[in-house]
């Protein structure tokens, strides 16, 4: 029999780490602790990878560290970043740290916080994070196209106090749009009129860049799985057969324990959730599946019968193994699941925040009447055979956009959506008028989940990230304590780019 669990006795992490499953685990870069004079580094680089079985040739992939996903790098609560970060491919880049509240300068958002870094140049990252949980890290230049080649990865900051379980797997999904060579699209798939159409659902998903890997478990064991969504576009809902997880932390920070029922667990763009999953079911294998495009995402009237049928075939993740051998206790030893420690975050003076109204919505426009761009817009189109009166879609917020210039991938002329006043609260109140979601993420800040439609949470939720499904409307309130000017976006890459893209200044 298993020793009792304790709050205080770190139990994970062992014998492997914390990805602890070789058909699933990551490379790592250790945090260095403060004062260290130890500098990691990392570059973006071109790479080529051999992701699934029936590919008769290699995808030509960029990568951080020629790896996707790219190193994982974990400290604890109190340590340090300190990166050099080099630029080995062909077009200007920069590193942005999803989730984390650091200062200004180290947000990586290129021609924003920083200048782009340039082929061959290289920046140094030097920052502590104030929060424990999972983030991750990507482009934040012409990132739809960077992501979509493979650059992202996870960042784990440890608490001081982590839920006991015996073991951490960390899982990065990630939707590959890959053409029947296998290859990501080098022309018209980022170029801005890729918005034009609702997205095409992709049928290739990795974990931790694997093909469907099998998690070993044992029965009677205890896992905190961490999940990000590091795709461009895709939005999942996982149904775990036969296993009945709860959640315990959404976008890093804890919330009180609930379990994720029969329904599926949605996990927008650019979200991450922590679950704990107990080895609760009989000796077999069961596939973790994504139901999203069948249950979740619209069809357009010009589908085809093939794109139908394959948004409604459920695409598998992963499958859960058990290993043979006894259990590692009886499954009704197991105590109720604890969150970890919860995050400091400011609390929203809500009687007295101020509210800030902001309408997601689509304009179609001409290439040629693309604002700022218009010119190098219909150039490239006319390269690519498509008429300059093509329309396109604008994805705006309350009817205006933020676009990156078609050759250097530099922010035009970016005017900020809304002003805040250091230190006061802000009630931002989201209303989709498109049939369509919007992950909406902001940079430097973590918010309170207010309501939904009118409607109170049922559940105290701070998050980074949050779907705004068509039709709805949601309201979340926040300290501006971090100056700066911040993004405020949608996450998925062919809104983003497409103009669903703004920031906000806090002075």
């Amino acid at each position: 029999m298993m020793p009792v669990f304790t709050a205080n006795r770190r139990k994970f992490l062992l014998a492997g780490g914390g990805a602890a499953v070789a058909a699933a685990s990551l490379p790592t870069i250790i945090g260095r602790k403060q004062g260290s004079p130890s500098i990691a580094h990392m570059t973006a680089e071109p790479g080529r990878l051999k992701v699934f079985a029936d590919q008769q040739q290699n995808t030509e992939i960029w990568g951080y560290n020629r790896s996707v996903a790219g190193p994982e790098i974990r400290l604890r609560l109190g340590e340090t970043v300190r990166l050099l970060f080099e630029n080995k491919i062909s077009q200007p880049t920069s590193i942005h740290w999803h989730g984390l509240r650091i200062p200004f300068a180290m947000d990586g958002v290129g021609s924003i916080t920083q200048p782009g870094i340039q082929p061959g140049d290289s920046f140094y990252y030097d920052f502590t994070p104030p929060d424990a949980g999972l983030f991750w890290y990507h482009p934040h230049m012409n990132s739809e196209e960077q992501i979509a080649r493979g650059m992202f990865g996870a960042l784990i900051v440890e608490e001081n106090e982590p839920p006991a379980v015996d073991r951490e797997i960390i899982w990065s999904l990630y939707d590959w749009g890959l053409d029947a060579d296998y290859q990501v699209p080098k022309k018209q798939a980022f170029h801005l009129w890729r918005g034009n159409a609702d997205y095409t659902p992709h049928t290739k998903i990795t974990m931790n860049g694997k093909d469907t890997p099998d998690i070993l478990i044992s029965r009677g064991e205890r896992i905190r799985l961490r999940i990000a969504n590091t795709s461009g576009n895709r939005r999942y809902a996982l149904q775990f057969n036969d296993h009945k997880p709860w959640v315990i932390a959404l976008d890093s920070n804890a919330v009180e324990p609930y379990p994720v029922g029969d329904k599926p667990l949605i996990i927008g763009t650019g979200e991450r959730v922590d679950l704990v999953l107990d080895g609760a079911a009989k000796p077999g294998t069961y596939p973790v599946i994504d139901v999203f495009n069948r249950d979740f995402e619209p069809v357009p009237p010009w589908a085809t019968p093939e794109e139908i049928a394959a948004r409604n075939t459920p695409i598998t993740v992963c499958n859960i193994v058990y290993r043979d051998g006894p259990a590692l206790r009886e499954v009704h030893e197991l105590p109720p699941p604890t969150a970890p420690a919860g995050n400091h975050i400011p609390e929203p003076d809500l009687p007295n925040a101020i509210p800030v109204d902001i309408e997601l919505n689509q304009h179609m426009t001409s290439i040629e009447d693309v604002p700022k761009i218009g010119a190098m817009a219909a150039l490239l189109a006319e390269q690519d055979g498509i008429p300059r009166d093509h329309k396109v879609a604008l994805w705006t917020m309350n009817s205006k956009v933020l676009l990156e210039d078609l050759n250097s991938y530099f922010c035009i002329d970016p005017e900020p959506l809304f002003e805040c006043q250091l230190g006061r609260t802000y009630l931002l109140r989201f209303k989709n008028a498109t049939k369509v979601d919007h992950p909406m993420h902001l940079h430097g800040h973590t918010f309170k989940m207010v309501r939904r439609n009118g409607i109170p949470f049922p559940r105290s939720m701070y998050r980074d990230t949050f779907t705004v499904f068509g039709g709805d409307t949601v309201e979340v309130a926040f300290v501006a304590d971090n100056p700066g000017d911040w993004m405020i976006h949608c996450h998925r890459g062919m809104h983003q780019h497409g103009g669903m893209m703004s920031l906000f200044r806090v002075i």
